[in-house]
């Protein structure tokens, strides 16, 4: 840790936080805005302000119920049925919205259509498939954003007053609440990660959390602190990875993002009657010592590795335990991140410049040898795709998915390699 995957760590999962804070403080901005407009105004104050917003708009008989956008509020404005029922000016609204959608629709299909010859049908096809992709999860939202919000909150008091209680001696409950906090910012970044860059850091951002936690606690109990932050922290951050690989499955197959929502809450209560069962079958089977006793039938070196490095951690401080100017590196990783985030999502032309945070973080976590191959990936794909854009789109995903595949295998030889006392090539490892 006080070597070079210190600094690794250090600014691989500030590059994670700092994108995903970006795209947090635009969707809070978002729904802020949103919930505003539905319950902040009165309905007569919010039709007044859209009338002076369009001065050829008659404001006599706007009254109440007005619930939409401006152009809304000028229909009804105009309509003979503007003292009708608040029951017609709803169903008004909502064959609008369809509208819209529709002709939203119809113009993301005419973007990506090809030509309109025999030879382009089947990307036509697949830019149709899409665009009703898109539709789905668009249309199928998952309603009131900030009961997340809400609930992460509970979730994070539940434990910090539970987990001082559980184990006794090793943190304070504001120790465990900062942990909570952290955890939202971690399960956010691997949000990211696993959506955009197909993998999944949770192990990397628990071992930040164990180096940190453990120093901050210090003392005899700072490496059960360490320990129960890095619970916290990697428990969040993987299941909010295994949640977007989830709704990306569903993406896939026409599933709405409420349908996929369900099917995870139900998994996640089925894993809270299951987990423990199979905790005490395995406790009672790995008799004498329990699970992860060196003598037992289920010993976990791991778990053995983790509590060394948490008590090591304890006996310094957070400076001490990462390398030199590593906390320094992280900040200034996290305003990166969130730069290039924000820069990507203002200029049009930013994201053919600047590549993703989430891209980097991962890249700076799992080595210079995946950096590499998704380098070159990227490359090969965008020389592809200028050349010729339709066979890109129809086989990328083959080709990249074989290329993976190819590499795991070869994993195999390297293996051998190493059973055998023979070190590696440049090509299979950065030495």
């Amino acid at each position: 840790m006080r070597g070079r995957y210190g600094y690794q760590l250090a600014i691989g999962v500030a590059l994670l936080l700092g994108g995903a804070l970006f795209e947090a403080a635009l969707l809070l901005g978002e729904t802020a805005g949103k919930l505003l407009s539905r319950y902040g105004l009165p309905d007569r104050c919010r039709a007044r302000c859209c009338t002076r917003r369009r001065p050829g708009t008659e404001s006599d008989g706007v009254g109440g119920g007005v619930g939409g956008s401006s152009s809304e509020v000028k229909v009804e404005a105009g309509s003979p049925r503007q003292g009708g029922s608040s029951s017609s000016r709803a169903a008004e609204v909502m064959r609008r919205r369809s509208s819209a959608a529709l002709h939203r629709l119809e113009r993301e299909v005419k973007q990506w259509e090809g030509l309109r010859d025999a030879s382009s049908v089947n990307f036509s096809v697949n830019a149709m498939e899409h665009a009703l992709r898109r539709q789905v999860a668009e249309e199928g939202g998952v309603a009131a954003p900030w009961a997340g919000l809400l609930g992460a909150a509970a979730l994070g008091l539940a434990a910090a007053f539970a987990l001082p209680a559980l184990f006794p001696g090793s943190c304070a409950w504001y120790q465990v609440a900062a942990a909570a906090c952290f955890a939202v910012c971690a399960a956010l970044a691997n949000a990211a990660a696993a959506g955009q860059a197909d993998a999944d850091v949770s192990g990397a951002c628990g071992q930040f959390a164990l180096v940190v936690g453990a120093a901050w606690v210090g003392g005899p109990g700072g490496a059960a602190g360490g320990l129960v932050a890095a619970g916290v922290v990697s428990g969040a951050a993987f299941g909010a990875a295994l949640a977007m690989y989830a709704w990306r499955a569903g993406f896939v197959v026409y599933a709405a993002p409420r349908a996929v929502a369900a099917a995870l809450a139900c998994g996640v209560l089925a894993g809270c009657l299951v987990a423990p069962a199979a905790l005490l079958m395995l406790q009672q089977a790995a008799a004498p010592g329990g699970v992860g006793a060196p003598s037992s039938a289920f010993p976990a070196p791991l778990a053995a590795a983790w509590r060394a490095n948490a008590a090591w951690a304890s006996s310094l401080g957070v400076a001490s335990a990462l390398p030199d100017n590593a906390l320094g590196l992280a900040g200034a990783a996290a305003a990166a991140g969130f730069l290039l985030a924000a820069a990507r999502r203002g200029l049009p032309a930013a994201r053919w410049i600047f590549p993703l945070p989430a891209a980097l973080g991962v890249a700076f976590l799992t080595g210079a040898n995946v950096a590499v191959d998704v380098g070159i990936g990227a490359l090969i794909t965008l020389m592809w795709r200028w050349r010729y854009p339709r066979s890109c789109d129809a086989y990328a995903g083959a080709v990249g998915g074989a290329l993976i595949a190819g590499e795991g295998l070869w994993a195999v030889g390297g293996g051998l390699l190493a059973a055998f006392g023979v070190q590696a090539p440049i090509c299979m490892a950065f030495s």
